[in-house]
């Protein structure tokens, strides 16, 4: 007799893994409910069911032994459901006296009615099996519509199915509701009913008894697509296959658990035209997020969409839960989640109900032959992202990218666009700026491969990005801070943009990116970083910059630059960022201040640096000693010897540049002063004469400052 004070009863033998266990927790929580105690609650805790109920756990046990009334579970539609012939586990649960079953047999009495008022003794064809459908909706039972709702969503023309129940109650050979009419002939009506095996099963299957008592509790049974570890086959066992193992009263509780996406999936039919997401919160199939994704993996052949399953962590009753599961589904913006990829963006945007703290998602994914498994693709926890904006700004063209590159496209193409969704499901579960830098330059990646590929003419590349990128991706790294430096600096260019220079892309008349793969691209498919970063400076020195008395917003650090120079950063990773960045909107960068914390100390930079990088600043103009202001641009000597990495030629060349414009540098003679380098000679490092010219390409804060260093006597012992 259960007791008048609630307590919380743990259902150790109830986790969230496999989906078969988590099914059959949403079966004890409703039959409890609707049968035995209104008022129980339910939630997850450390991966385990706990009820807040006033039973104990051999009540549980007793209510289903003694008082459990079956959902009418019957599927006539399927050539194996026990009809075609009449099976005698038909008939012992249509004739038998036991009053838990009397609606049961109602409705089997009421669908044989129904075949023999249309004539069909034998496997329904599709047309008939649809046939089948529309008329049980009018005539069986109510309690078995919830049963019906759940395998089957009926629409105008045909006839939409849940990925949840397979196809309308099936899967391959196996039809889901005349195994559950054995499992409760086998454990409630034949002679073993009240045998003690039949009361450890369901203590094991509720996690009342431990595993070694439990020992050799399991049946024989299939089990389907619920639990692919437990379903049987090749490779499972020591020998060359293994039978199907599963404890009956798992089998049953799950199938009654299913029955809780009854109804939600009529009202989630109207927000999507695929039969893949017409249960609650099921979306069609992103071979993204898991390492265990197969070519082909999102194609509906091999595939029949993902479920996630919500885990909530404070006690909710049967009234919240079916509202939770009528909702049954997750909001990206203004619009539905469509998929696995825009769900864990819809979660990292609190695009879903309240109450959820966790999701387990699942993939119905072809596995062994032709047979399907719900394939558990990870967990996603419920979280504010105060980026998730980012992503919500993507679907677009996401959705646009999985139309044009699907299964047909090149291998290449499907590659890339799998990094990119990959790197977007990651920084949706877990936010970093380094996995933010790392969707920028898997688009960038990915928009060299498609302006190689053939693509239908409508797609297009990705439209700017926003001002939000810039934060969200900076990880106060010296490679963000030169790079963004960069992005800074070319767009305050009126005759150049940086998207054009490092990708293949162009504009059209109306001022829009399109596909440009044979235009000039100075730094597309460059290998050696370093050329590239070269080429790239030349390029931004080619167009006409504006004067930019900003700049000291977006300078790198004179830190930073030596650390460049001197072989500390990573040109490589430098140059991926710049065209990562070169996805943003270049009007953003004039109002956007890198929250770069480094050191802006005027540390030592390399004398022949400070000679060459006035030369190569965005100011452009420079004050004359009698305080007129002259243009200061790269001679041709001086660019010829930088491109052949000969440090000292093109030293001596600024050196003669500056003293042309009536500047003084270190090592002149004037007004009788020594030279203090006797002669044109540098001490140059091997290091320095790789990367300087690279080097020349960063702005850096005042550049008169810079000027100062080889425009006053320094010591030759500072001097590199």
């Amino acid at each position: 007799m259960m007791t008048e004070t609630q307590h919380e009863l743990v259902l150790h033998g109830v986790r969230p893994e496999p989906l078969a266990s988590y099914l059959k927790g949403l079966g004890i929580i409703r039959l409890v409910v609707q049968q035995k105690e209104p008022d129980l609650r339910a939630f997850w805790r450390d991966d385990e069911l706990v009820l807040v109920t006033r039973l104990d756990m051999e009540e549980l046990a007793n209510f289903f032994l003694m008082e459990y009334r079956p959902t009418p579970i019957v599927s006539p539609w399927h050539g194996s459901c026990g009809f075609f012939p009449e099976t005698e586990t038909l008939r012992h649960l249509r004739d038998t006296d036991d009053p838990r079953f009397a609606t049961y047999g109602m409705a089997i009495h009421a669908m044989q009615q129904i075949l023999e008022s249309m004539a069909i003794d034998e496997k329904p064809d599709r047309a008939q099996a649809r046939l089948i459908m529309r008329e049980l909706r009018n005539a069986v039972p109510d309690e078995c519509l919830e049963w019906l709702d759940a395998a089957f969503v009926l629409t105008d023309a045909d006839a939409a199915l849940p990925p949840l129940l397979g196809t309308g109650g099936n899967d391959g050979h196996l039809e889901f509701a005349h195994n559950f009419m054995q499992r409760l002939d086998s454990l409630l009506l034949s002679k073993h009913a009240h045998d003690p095996v039949t009361r450890d099963q369901l203590l094991f299957a509720l996690g009342g008894a431990t595993e070694t008592s439990a020992s050799g509790l399991l049946a024989d049974a299939s089990v389907g697509q619920f639990s692919p570890g437990m379903a049987g086959g090749a490779n499972l066992t020591s020998g060359f296959g293994a039978p199907s193992l599963v404890d009956p009263w798992d089998y049953v509780l799950l199938l009654e658990g299913t029955v809780l996406f009854a109804g939600a999936a009529t009202r989630s039919l109207r927000h999507t035209t695929s039969n893949q997401a017409a249960a609650p919160f099921s979306v069609t199939t992103s071979a993204a997020g898991y390492d265990t994704a197969a070519a082909g993996e999102e194609a509906i052949k091999t595939s029949r969409g993902e479920l996630w399953v919500p885990l909530w962590n404070h006690p909710l009753s049967l009234a919240e839960l079916r509202h939770l599961f009528g909702e049954g589904r997750a909001s990206v913006g203004a619009s539905q989640a469509a998929s696995g990829l825009e769900f864990s963006i819809a979660i990292a945007s609190l695009g879903v109900d309240q109450n959820i703290a966790q999701f387990v998602r699942y993939g119905f994914l072809m596995r062994n032959g032709r047979m399907y498994a719900a394939s558990p693709l990870g967990r996603f926890g419920v979280h504010a992202n105060v980026h998730a904006s980012l992503l919500e700004g993507l679907i677009p063209w996401l959705r646009q990218l999985k139309r044009a590159v699907g299964d047909d496209a090149p291998a290449s193409a499907r590659s890339a666009r799998r990094i990119l969704e990959d790197g977007v499901m990651e920084y949706a579960h877990t936010p970093s700026p380094l996995r933010a830098q790392g969707i920028l330059c898997s688009l960038a990646s990915l928009h060299r491969t498609i302006a190689r590929s053939r693509l239908p003419d409508w797609f297009r590349p990705i439209r700017p990005l926003g001002a939000e990128w810039l934060t969200a991706c900076d990880d106060n790294s010296a490679e963000y801070a030169l790079a963004f430096s960069v992005a800074a600096w070319v767009a305050t260019c009126r005759r150049c943009f940086l998207r054009e220079l490092v990708l293949p892309v162009g504009r059209d008349k109306l001022g829009r990116f399109v596909w440009d793969p044979e235009g000039k691209h100075d730094v597309v498919n460059v290998d050696d970083p370093l050329h590239a970063l070269e080429l790239l400076l030349r390029s931004i020195m080619d167009a006409e910059a504006t004067d930019s008395p900003r700049v000291s917003d977006w300078a790198a650090s004179w830190a930073d630059v030596a650390a460049f120079i001197d072989g500390s950063i990573d040109a490589g990773r430098v140059l991926e960022l710049i065209t990562a960045l070169a996805l943003v909107d270049a009007s953003v960068f004039w109002s956007a201040r890198v929250t770069h914390r480094r050191s802006l100390v005027r540390t030592h930079l390399p004398a022949v640096y400070c000679h060459l990088k006035p030369f190569f600043a965005p100011e452009a103009q420079f004050t004359r000693p009698d305080g007129t202001m002259a243009p200061l641009q790269a001679t041709a000597p001086m660019l010829a010897a930088l491109e052949r990495h000969h440090v000292t030629e093109a030293a001596n060349a600024a050196r003669i540049g500056l003293t042309a414009r009536g500047m003084v540098p270190v090592g002149s003679v004037r007004g009788g002063r020594a030279d203090l380098y006797h002669g044109p000679r540098w001490p140059v490092s091997t290091i320095l004469q790789q990367r300087l010219y690279a080097g020349l390409l960063f702005p850096v804060d005042n550049v008169d400052h810079v000027l100062a260093q080889c425009l006053r006597p320094i010591s030759k012992e500072a001097s590199i």
